[in-house]
C-alpha cells in the first residue's frame, strides 16, 4: 500500500517500509459547495487552513 509518511512511521512488525524515490507523489484537495448556501464556519476554516499551505 502506498500511505503516507506519518502512518508509515507506526509500521508493526512484519511489515517493511521503503520509501519513494523523489519526486514521489502528489495530491489535489478539493472542496465544493453548494453555491446557493453558504458553507458552515467548519468549512470555511478547513478551505482557510488549506489555502495556507
Amino acid at each position: 500500500a502506498v500511505v503516507p509518511r506519518m502512518v508509515a512511521a507506526r509500521t508493526g512488525r512484519g511489515l517493511r517500509v521503503t520509501p519513494l524515490a523523489r519526486p514521489g507523489l502528489a495530491r489535489t484537495i478539493a472542496l465544493a459547495h453548494r453555491s446557493d448556501v453558504a458553507p458552515p464556519r467548519a468549512a470555511r476554516e478547513l478551505q482557510r487552513m488549506l489555502l495556507e499551505r
